[in-house]
């Protein structure tokens, strides 16, 4: 019983802190990016990139063979801890070594953010083990409560610098901050003794368990961030900082829907993957849930997106708008193909995911730089938009290898209720002139929600209301037992 009630708690606190938390950032984005010009942007974007391809090199996921590991002992959770460090300073040492030929080529402010980013990253792989310890006893309100503090440290501190007139530095601090605070936040709470015993053998189980998911990771990062480089080696940074903000933005679909399905369709997949039928019902409810809600959401970006750049970041940001509504096609297709991936990996398949994730990399590696360089930073997302809807066509070729796909149920009357909604907001902006920002963006806002919703209720009021509570109650045993 008080383990139950520990789960329906943690469960509580995951979701809020987790919302809370997207907000914050959310609106720390809007401050930032009306305060700084979009070049310091860049700049980070591309010394994030590079540090990321330097460190994927070394990371093999270590955290989730340490969650799924039976029977934890002391010895495994410092070994874990010993082998995170050893991988940072490996880290920091490649891109020491490195630092003369990136100064060279990008400039000393990239080459020393990025030397920033390793050191700091010590702290934040020291953290990983007493956040697993935590997750493991089922401690989430520690965890949440760190990751607020968190947030609000780094949106306090790097706005109090820019005011100050650190500008590109405010952004590294904030990069820094998310870092190293969870370590001393786990430190002042004493979750986890310190210990440096190291046992050979667990290392080497350690590796062996994640190494088929270093390819995954490593494609991953490519596909995800290479367009970054590309944008600001051939265009430039001030490019490089409309398109990652409009990237960023395109993305929030998929960050309140579907990574919060997530955490529990994956445990569920794993459980149903022995029964065809049951585990298409599963999917089949989840796809209904997610589609329904991360498409109105992303076409909510499409519409209000000049109101939105002009009102909240400013004229100077006015190169987002047609970046960002360009992104839609990825902005809706992301959080589908996301489901499928849990769906694979729920299953025993990981290696369908990185296949295609590895067709895609090499897609955006040797394709990319042809869009770039054409079409200049709409290039770039036009071409992440292609390598999205291949990796679906090949994704969804394998997907129905294993479950029973009710495309028209989970597709066909949305969709229809988005045209009409879109429909309406054009209608009325082509007859009605509307001076103000923040009131046209309401309307427009308000206007599609209603019809889209309208639409939706009309064409399938039953089916909607049955597929929302099936969702509902089997979120509901799931998260007991996942939290």
């Amino acid at each position: 019983m008080e383990l139950t009630n520990r789960a329906i708690k943690g469960t509580f606190i995951v979701a809020s802190s987790t919302y809370l938390i997207d907000l914050i950032s959310f609106l720390r984005s809007i401050v930032l990016a009306r305060l700084l010009v979009p070049e310091y942007f860049g700049i980070v974007a591309l010394a994030y990139f590079f540090y990321n391809i330097i460190r994927q090199l070394k990371e093999f996921n270590l955290d989730s063979a340490l969650i799924y590991k039976p029977d934890v002992s002391k010895e495994d959770f410092s070994t874990h801890f010993v082998l995170k460090l050893l991988l940072a300073l490996f880290t920091l040492l490649v891109i020491a070594i490195a630092s003369p030929v990136l100064t060279r080529f990008y400039g000393p402010d990239v080459t020393k953010i990025i030397l920033i980013f390793a050191f700091f990253s010590i702290f934040q792989e020291a953290a990983a083990t007493p956040r697993v310890v935590l997750e493991k006893e089922l401690l989430f309100s520690r965890v949440a409560i760190i990751n607020i503090v968190k947030e609000i440290i780094k949106t306090i501190v790097p706005i109090w610098m820019v005011f100050l007139g650190f500008g590109l530095w405010s952004l590294v601090a904030m990069a820094v901050l998310d870092m190293a605070v969870p370590f001393f936040g786990f430190l002042v709470t004493k979750t986890w003794k310190l210990s440096l015993r190291f046992n050979k053998k667990i290392a080497i189980w350690f590796l062996k368990y994640s190494s088929y998911m270093w390819i995954s990771g490593l494609c991953i990062t490519l596909m995800y961030e290479f367009d970054d480089f590309l944008v600001g080696v051939i265009v430039g940074m001030a490019a490089l900082g409309l398109y990652s903000k409009a990237y960023d933005f395109s993305k929030l679909p998929t960050q309140l829907v579907t990574h919060i399905v997530n955490r529990v369709s994956l445990p569920l997949y794993s459980k149903l993957k022995d029964n065809k039928q049951e585990l298409s019902v599963a999917f089949n409810s989840f796809l209904y849930f997610i589609f329904r809600l991360t498409l109105p959401l992303a076409l909510v970006l499409f519409i209000v997106a000049p109101e939105f750049i002009y009102f909240f970041l400013g004229v100077k940001w006015s190169g987002a708008i047609l970046l960002l509504r360009l992104l839609i096609i990825y902005s809706v297709l992301r959080s589908i193909q996301d489901d499928c991936s849990a769906l694979f990996y729920g299953v025993g398949r990981p290696k369908i995911m990185t296949a295609i994730t590895s067709l895609q990399a090499i897609m955006i590696v040797v394709l990319g730089p042809f869009f770039i360089y054409f079409y200049r930073v709409n290039g770039a997302a036009i071409f992440v938009d292609l390598m999205t809807i291949i990796g679906i066509i090949l994704i969804y070729k394998n997907v129905s290898d294993l479950v029973y796909v009710e495309y028209r149920k989970n597709f066909l009357v949305p969709s229809i209720s988005a045209l009409l909604g879109l429909l309406a907001v054009f209608v009325l902006m082509k007859n009605c002139y509307i001076s103000a920002l923040l009131v046209r963006l309401i309307i427009k806002l308000f206007l599609f929600i209603v019809v889209y919703t309208g639409a939706l209720i009309l064409f399938s009021r039953d089916e909607l209301s049955q597929n929302f509570k099936h969702v509902f109650e089997i979120l509901k045993p799931e998260l007991l037992r996942r939290r």
